[in-house]
């Protein structure tokens, strides 16, 4: 069933028109996938099984891996309706609670305290790791071209910042901010998770703005109009938990648009990147994953997770 839907939205996406002609393509992010620096793929351990039936019980092992999967394409973008993902545009097109454009930055660079707003989508990565045909590797939690997070839809939380004015880390300095706040480096606050960000650096606005959607759609409960990515561990499986800002070992990011980037990395990293024309970035949001084959009908040991 989700090969058929999947199959659906791609076929959709090719039939509609689009404007935004320095937008990033699907065949783009797809073949972005191949980059074995993102992906680190390592065997981790084994995994011991146990099958009992009425003549007695045995038991038997199977190989642990772990590895990144690229989970979901995250934009940031001024422009209501151009993320910069071309054939998800349609997605997310002008409301009457969401319209126009939203970058207010001053051109005077001496006026840099003026907010800045993008809005943000979260969409299923159409390149997965685990549809390669290889038996060692995880399956991820995301669906290719779902929607988890329109922020045109998420129009009192994103556009006025309303559900999340009483968390701390909303009014107090230092927590939750990329990065610290004492290094001198810091991009922005994630809390409120909202479109606005005082931030004179386009580039590093696009990713406080990504980092705060990637926050929103990992979590269970947050205070949004969105569907989680966060799936549900079992047997033999072990997907990511929430994503952390400035934690490698849960979570990173591959630039997608003004360029696809050949590695990984997180925020904030030591350089600004590009500032787009139109003011429109896109990441692939890779997360690490930990699984090993079912050999058994109940798994009794397992290797201790080791860290990237």
């Amino acid at each position: 069933m989700k090969s058929i839907k999947r199959r659906a939205l791609i076929l959709l996406a090719a039939l509609l028109p689009f404007t935004n002609a320095g937008a990033v393509t699907t065949p783009e992010i797809v073949a972005s996938t191949l980059n074995y620096g993102c992906v680190q793929w390592r065997l981790d351990g084994i995994c011991i099984w146990l099958t009992c039936t009425p003549y007695g019980c045995s038991t038997s092992t199977s190989m642990k891996v772990s590895h990144y999967n690229p989970e979901t394409v995250v934009s940031g973008y001024g422009h209501t309706g151009f993320n910069p993902w071309r054939e998800v545009m349609f997605y997310s097109q002008a409301t009457p609670t969401a319209d126009g454009m939203g970058y207010l930055t001053a051109q005077n660079k001496r006026r840099n305290n003026l907010a800045n707003f993008k809005n943000a989508d979260v969409i299923g990565h159409p390149g997965s790791i685990s549809d390669m045909g290889f038996s060692m590797l995880c399956d991820r939690t995301t669906t290719s071209f779902q929607p988890y997070f329109l922020s045109t839809l998420d129009y009192y939380a994103w556009r006025w910042g309303i559900t999340e004015q009483i968390y701390p880390a909303s009014y107090i300095r230092g927590l939750r901010e990329m990065a610290p706040y004492i290094t001198g480096n810091n991009w922005g606050n994630i809390f409120p998770r909202q479109g606005y960000l005082v931030q004179p650096d386009d580039y590093k606005v696009g990713a406080v703005i990504a980092q705060r959607a990637a926050d929103i759609t990992s979590n269970i409960a947050s205070p949004h109009v969105y569907q989680t990515t966060q799936g549900a561990g079992y047997q033999g499986y072990w997907p990511p938990g929430p994503v952390m800002e400035m934690n490698p070992l849960n979570h990173k990011w591959q630039g997608l648009h003004p360029y696809v980037e050949p590695f990984c990395y997180i925020f904030p990293t030591a350089l600004s990147g590009t500032v787009e024309e139109n003011h429109g970035y896109a990441w692939a949001l890779w997360r690490p994953y930990s699984c090993c084959q079912q050999a058994g009908q109940r798994l009794i040991y397992f290797s201790p997770h080791a860290y990237f």
